[in-house]
């Protein structure tokens, strides 16, 4: 089997400005973009759909940004990709989460980028049953960001464990935190998935992807995207010791 997984980030240097995409347009009657909207896409959530088709009118980018395959975004939250026909054809040939597409208007300076889509991925919940809790482990942080400290080892067992543990900890105070050092995933979920991301605060806000379609979008040549290895993921084990560096990526 493919064990190869690679964590997926945008690109930060040779784009003009970071991220590129940094606020929304008025629409055609010159009315600003309302983000408090039921269709805002502030609205959109990662473990579902929206009833209504999200508000994408329009994405503004400066003409100092340079276009690339992935765009990234500050109001478009990480679970919704931007992407060029290229990139989002390439994505549709292997195996991604659940997903819907929809067609954006880009404004680069004055000038309109036809044939981009906002890629919305879900995290499915279910996706918690993945995780080999029994090859995992658990620890509570205090602090925000990298400075931190390691305050606790948990015991945790199952999801439940885990969403105990959400609840009795990080809601009475915002400096306690449950983290991942480490989890293990089921090998059959690894067989099958290209693209996913799991659920629950403790783990990184990312997308990780097969070697298998990191090899293709490179080859293709896309634009905007870095990935980040893990030399010590072996047999579905995924090591988060060092990620108070790689949290704090975009």
């Amino acid at each position: 089997m493919d064990k190869d997984f690679f964590i997926l980030r945008n690109a930060l240097y040779g784009i003009g400005e970071y991220p590129q995409h940094q606020t929304m347009g008025c629409d055609e009657n010159g009315i600003s973009y309302d983000y408090k909207a039921a269709n805002s896409v502030y609205q959109i959530r990662s473990d579902r759909f929206l009833d209504i088709t999200p508000n994408f009118n329009s994405i503004i980018l400066s003409r100092k940004i340079k276009i690339t395959d992935k765009i990234s975004s500050s109001p478009i939250l990480w679970y919704v990709m931007l992407v060029s026909p290229k990139l989002l054809n390439l994505l549709q040939l292997f195996n991604l989460p659940p997903h819907q597409i929809y067609s954006v208007p880009i404004i680069h300076g004055k000038k309109n980028i036809a044939g981009y889509s906002a890629l919305h991925i879900l995290i499915p919940e279910e996706f918690i049953q993945e995780v080999v809790f029994e090859k995992s482990k658990f620890w509570v942080r205090k602090g925000i960001g990298i400075m931190y400290e390691k305050v606790e080892e948990l015991q945790i067992n199952s999801a439940t464990d885990l969403t105990e543990a959400y609840n009795r900890i990080q809601q009475p105070s915002r400096q306690l935190r449950v983290q991942a050092e480490y989890f293990s995933l089921r090998q059959d979920f690894l067989e099958k998935m290209d693209l996913f991301a799991i659920p629950g605060r403790a783990f990184p806000q990312a997308f990780y992807v097969s070697s298998k379609l990191r090899d293709a979008i490179e080859k293709e040549g896309c634009t905007g995207l870095r990935f980040i290895q893990r030399q010590d993921w072996e047999e579905g084990y995924m090591s988060l010791s060092g990620w108070q560096s790689m949290l704090n990526l975009p």
